[in-house]
């Protein structure tokens, strides 16, 4: 089975790349921060993420330290240029990584919910925000329970998720959204993961994102150095 924390980012990894290429959005690149606070410990990264349909993501990180993480289709290249050290980590599909996740969901309707076996089973207005309750499918029912999305118009501004006993894991908050075409792309991201031991709070901004912009040649087909031996890890 799914485990929990990771059910719903494999929903949006399975569906972003048809979607996109659906809704005529080839490209993004877009400078980024995410600020993580788990265990009393902060975290602060800043960088630019490149994403282009044929070629996934290349996350280009600036500070605290130079890094590059490069989404290919059966790994993850991860390269630290001032160290000359970079390792490959093998995975099943290319990666989308779970902040950009939010970002892209906004083209999403329901946020592909049902795509993947969830149904509506509750919709109510509460002043002019719009709130869907859905249930999983009956195969998950016991790792996960009810999603819960909530619109402001056409904006997603909150999504919540609950495990099978009720109790929200869960939850994010959407402000700051840019349009681009028909849809509305969340530009700050607040997401609360909760655990038996602390609560796990991520806050990604994304400044002045670009659509359907050239990638540079020099980030779509990375190279690594040829004095950079490359180490394979596992999980």
């Amino acid at each position: 089975m799914i485990r929990i924390r990771h059910f719903f980012s494999l929903l949006i990894i399975t569906a972003l790349c048809s979607i996109c290429s659906a809704q005529d959005i080839h490209s993004v690149q877009t400078v980024f921060t995410k600020t993580t606070n788990e265990n009393s410990r902060i975290e602060h990264i800043e960088g630019t993420l490149y994403f282009e349909i044929d070629h996934g993501v290349v996350i280009r990180v600036t500070a605290p330290v130079s890094q590059w993480l490069v989404s290919q289709k059966n790994s993850l290249l991860i390269y630290y240029p001032d160290d000359k050290y970079a390792f490959r980590l093998p995975t099943q599909r290319a990666m989308i990584f779970s902040f950009f996740q939010a970002f892209m969901g906004a083209m999403i309707e329901d946020f592909g919910l049902t795509q993947f076996g969830y149904s509506l089973t509750n919709n109510t207005i509460q002043n002019d925000t719009l709130i869907t309750v859905w249930s999983p499918p009956q195969h998950a029912e016991s790792e996960v329970g009810n999603f819960t999305l909530k619109y402001l118009g056409d904006k997603i501004v909150e999504a919540e998720l609950r495990n099978a006993n009720g109790s929200v894991i869960s939850s994010s908050h959407f402000s700051d959204h840019m349009q681009y075409k028909s849809f509305y792309f969340p530009c700050n991201t607040e997401t609360f993961r909760y655990t038996d031991t602390d609560t796990v709070i991520e806050h990604t901004v994304f400044l002045g994102p670009q659509f359907n912009v050239t990638i540079p040649d020099s980030i779509l087909h990375f190279r690594l150095p040829d004095d950079v031996e490359v180490q394979q890890e596992k999980w």
